[in-house]
């Protein structure tokens, strides 16, 4: 077998090698074929391979489907029997509201009966008291007559309508039984006794107001109805009441409750909610009726009727707690309050009950597809063993007979699909290798001789390219000269630049100054027109002074002698005015001479100015050329060390090709003897019936290798490193 590596280039040498993998032995692959019989799945045959996989793939996936229809089916049959007992349970509150609704309208009714059978004024007499069951209470009376022990009022209306009454007489703030159709379990009858405070009615009465709520009352439920009475001064002097029993009716609908199961275990039952005592008695129940189940807990100790309770309405799941050796089960709770009852109503049971349709239908899905799995699986086998494994079979046979070295077989094809394709490209790979063969065989005697005319050929090719390394050397010198000149241009070059600069800098302040002496010139001529102008005002005011000295002096001559001391002054003050007029104008003409001096100093600092500003001017322009000669002389000097790099990079490949040559000369002397060692090698194959024909080809190449000699062996010169041109100072 042939390999070819190939080493990278580098910046010492680069190598081409040819490998000729060379069998052991007896040039015979199936001698050294590797024994792979192991247990286990590897050794399998592919079919069972494949359809252990597809039992594994199919299984996995309908387990996946399983567990899924489980999951959403558990979660549909909670809900559908969470959805179930919540109706029932809103069923059931829904009856309990009709039933009070109805109840409230009959004794609603009844109390109007009631009040109408006792019209009259009603009273109280504070001072008149009559023993009532032992408690001394005040009297009432219904135009005059007594109420209190009157029973006949109450029994009339029980007998007329079926309900109870009683009187109440207010006495402080209780209100007292006096009379009633009541009777206690002992057959007494229920007078005596005060309205709890805590009685729902008890502050609605005080207040005015009728009350009207089912109560349990001597061992039934009635639905009442309290109605305050009323003097004239509106006062709330006692309480009209008026019970009717549907103790009858409750039985009924608990029992009708107590029938419907939910499950084979589960059922409803109906809680007191009234806060008190009897918070949590199982009013309606199957097994515990009349029990106060507040303090049952679940499995893990949760108070969950307490937790029904405080909830009001909603759902529960809880862990009952293991009796009789049996694990806790879940069950589920759906509750709703009957607020105007305060009844709570439950309809409990085990989930597991609930959902056993689920769990069944899951069952019986997950069988059928265990069933469609197994049957898949197996028709997969034999579709696969027939479409699959024969034909590997087949191309595992012709593998096998090229690997023995014989390519002269031939593949019988019997499909077009992806195996018959499959047992082509196997022929079509045996033919191709023959082919290959005979080229490889006809390909290693040019070998033989290409490589001896490369060796020449390289030998020719070292000795240019040390003549062109030492040319290379001689340019990098020049180089260095050319660079010496350039660096020296460019330090004179940074020398004027500077110079040009400081004098530019020189003529700017110069300037500068030029036209501070303007603007200073230009106040000095602004204050010197100011002082002629007050000069004007001087002058003006001389002028007037001695006017008024002249009128003066004309009055004083008139006055006469007494005058005269006023003329005398007038006098002294022309004088002086006319003095002050003189020097007023001498002053004005002193300013006039001065400004006309300081307009010319003005001109020509101005004149200066100008003259400096076109020396900056010029000095620029000086600086830009300078600045322009320095730029090109940097351009030069970088222009000059990339040819100096790019001349160091050339004599460095130089050497590396010089160290390429000699590389492939022995590449071209080891590429004789690997021709020779492939041409063995193919003789492993048979690619006619007489492979002897073959033999004085490998003989003829044997001996031309032997008679060839190696081309002699060149040093190396390693690559010199030329100097790097160093640009210019300053750049």
């Amino acid at each position: 077998m042939l390999n070819l590596v190939k080493v990278r280039n580098s910046h010492k040498n680069a190598k081409i090698r040819l490998r000729f993998m060379i069998p052991q032995g007896n040039m015979s692959y199936q001698n050294n074929e590797v024994n792979m019989k192991t247990f286990g799945f590897s050794s399998a045959k592919i079919g069972t391979k494949v359809a252990a996989a597809m039992l594994v793939a199919v299984g996995g996936l309908f387990s996946i489907f399983v567990v899924l229809t489980n999951v959403t089916s558990q979660q549909q049959a909670e809900e559908e029997a969470v959805l179930n007992v919540t109706e029932k349970s809103r069923l059931f509150r829904t009856t309990v509201e009709v039933l009070d609704q109805s109840l409230r309208t009959q004794v609603g009714a009844y109390t109007k009966v009631f009040a109408d059978s006792l019209r009259g004024e009603f009273a109280v007499d504070p001072a008149n008291m009559v023993d009532v069951a032992g408690k001394q209470v005040s009297v009432m009376t219904l135009d005059g007559k007594a109420v209190n022990l009157d029973f006949g009022i109450p029994d009339a209306f029980t007998a007329q309508t079926g309900a109870y009454a009683t009187i109440f007489v207010r006495q402080g703030d209780d209100f007292f039984r006096v009379t009633t159709s009541h009777k206690k379990e002992d057959g007494k009858r229920a007078i005596g006794t005060a309205l709890d405070h805590a009685h729902p009615a008890y502050k609605v009465l005080l207040d005015g107001q009728s009350y009207a709520g089912s109560a349990s009352l001597f061992g039934g439920q009635y639905m009442t109805r309290y109605t305050p009475i009323v003097d004239t001064a509106k006062k709330v002097i006692g309480v009209l009441y008026v019970g009717i029993n549907f103790t009858d009716s409750m039985r009924l609908l608990g029992e009708g409750i107590k029938s419907i199961k939910l499950g084979s275990e589960g059922g409803f039952y109906v809680l007191n909610a009234r806060p008190g005592k009897e918070l949590g008695k199982a009013l309606v129940h199957r097994q515990q009726e009349g029990a106060n189940l507040l303090d049952a807990r679940d499995e893990t100790g949760q108070p969950y009727v307490q937790t029904m309770l405080t909830q009001a309405n909603g759902v529960l799941r809880y862990a009952e707690a293991g009796k009789e050796g049996r694990d806790a089960r879940v069950r589920i709770a759906a509750f709703s309050t009957v607020k105007d009852w305060k009844l709570l109503i439950v309809g409990d049971a085990y989930l597991d009950e609930v959902t056993a349709g689920a769990t069944r239908q899951r069952n019986q899905a997950a069988l059928m597809g265990l069933l469609m799995v197994l049957i898949v699986t197996a028709m997969l086998y034999f579709i696969v063993r027939k479409l699959v494994v024969q034909p590997f079979g087949n191309a595992l046979r012709a593998v096998e007979t090229v690997g023995s070295g014989n390519l002269t077989g031939r593949v019988q094809i019997t499909s077009q699909d992806e195996s018959g394709r499959l047992l082509a490209s196997v022929q079509s790979m045996t033919d191709r290798l023959a082919s290959v063969v005979t080229e490889v065989r006809s390909g290693t005697d040019a070998i033989t001789s290409i490589s001896a005319d490369v060796a020449a050929g390289n030998m020719e090719l070292s000795s240019r390219t040390e003549q062109q390394a030492a040319a290379l050397e001689q340019t990098a010198s020049s180089m260095e000269q050319m660079n010496a000149s350039v660096r020296h241009n460019a330090e004179n070059a940074l020398h004027a630049q500077a110079l040009s600069r400081d004098a530019s800098n020189t003529a700017r302040i110069g300037g500068s100054a030029v036209e501070q002496v303007v603007a200073k010139m230009d106040a000095i001529s602004a204050s010197a027109r100011r002082i002629a102008d007050i000069t004007s005002v001087v002058d003006g005011i001389a002028f007037q002074t001695n006017i008024l000295a002249l009128n003066a002096a004309v009055e004083a001559a008139r006055a006469g002698e007494h005058g005269r001391g006023f003329a005398v002054v007038a006098t002294e003050v022309r004088t002086l005015a006319q003095r002050s007029s003189a020097a007023a104008k001498e002053i004005k003409q002193l300013i006039n001479e001065s400004l006309d001096q300081v307009s010319s100093g003005t001109q020509l600092a101005r004149s200066a100015g100008d003259t400096m500003r076109d020396v900056v001017g010029a000095i620029i322009k000086a600086n830009e050329v300078i600045d322009e000669i320095s730029a090109a002389t940097q351009e030069q000097a970088t222009g000059i060390d990339q040819i100096n790099r790019a001349v160091a990079q050339l004599d460095q490949v130089t050497q590396q090709n010089a160290a390429l040559v000699e590389e492939a000369a022995s590449a071209a002397q080891t590429m004789k003897g690997e021709a020779q060692r492939l041409a063995q090698v193919v003789e492993f194959f048979v690619v006619d019936p007489a492979p002897a024909a073959h033999e004085p080809q490998a003989k003829r190449m044997s001996s031309h290798a032997t008679t060839s000699k190696a081309a002699p062996a060149h040093r190396v010169r390693q690559p010199r490193q030329l100097p790097r041109l160093s640009t210019a100072p300053g750049f």
